[in-house]
């Protein structure tokens, strides 16, 4: 997946060949996964690993789980801009067979060891047209647990163990009632950050692009 899309300061840069991609989809489809090493520029990491070192994060307790926020929104709206690139929005259904994508929305996220920051069985699925995630590690420090788990909610079955710990690299599954996902608790010392999002069906204009000056310094109104 090396060098298929990297994000840039400067916008995405997105290459390979109509049978590489091919390849690629039948991976997802098959393995419901897609891994994306090195997926963001070291450059972009560098003014990311900057932004968020600076911020403070504030507790967010969900019906999926809790877990810490930047209040600091600048480093999630950087990336969202990012992801709502056309370029990317159109690479997506190429690479996992998704109807047309309309928009990305997401969230930063951080959990600590020992913090009590739990992640429970869940879909995504919602009104908004989630099909697709991607989960964006933002950890500058090798971290331990964290790991994404998926599996058949039907039968329990774990069909894939994700851990995701190189920074900079992204993983995409799929979101679909057949399947449920969590996140193991973090251990040892470093805390996990990461990026968490969907490639939507259906436009965002509650959120997108419209927080103005009022949401700045709030995390982002993800609700999941």
């Amino acid at each position: 997946m090396n060098g298929v899309v990297r994000l840039t300061r400067s916008g995405p840069v997105v290459s390979g060949s109509d049978e590489e991609l091919s390849r690629l989809r039948a991976h997802f489809e098959g393995r419901h996964y897609l891994a994306l090493p090195g997926f963001l520029d070291p450059a972009l990491l560098d003014t990311l690993r900057a932004k968020l070192k600076a911020s403070d994060f504030a507790r967010i307790d969900r019906a999926v789980g809790s877990e810490l926020r930047p209040l600091d929104s600048a480093p999630y709206f950087a990336l969202e801009l990012l992801l709502n690139s056309r370029r990317v929005l159109e690479l997506i259904p190429r690479l996992t067979g998704c109807p047309p994508v309309a928009c990305f929305t997401g969230r930063i996220y951080r959990r600590a060891p020992g913090e009590s920051h739990v992640s429970r069985w869940h879909t995504d699925l919602n009104e908004d047209g989630r099909m697709v995630t991607l989960s964006l590690n933002l950890s500058d420090e090798l971290y331990r647990g964290g790991t994404t788990l998926l599996r058949e909610a039907a039968t329990g079955r774990v069909v894939c163990e994700l851990p995701n710990t190189g920074f900079g690299d992204a993983i995409l599954f799929p979101i679909d009632p057949r399947f449920e996902h969590r996140v193991l608790d973090v251990e040892g010392d470093a805390p996990k950050t990461a990026l968490a999002g969907w490639f939507n069906s259906k436009p965002d204009p509650r959120h997108l692009f419209t927080r103005g000056a009022a949401g700045a310094n709030s995390p982002p109104p993800s609700s999941a």
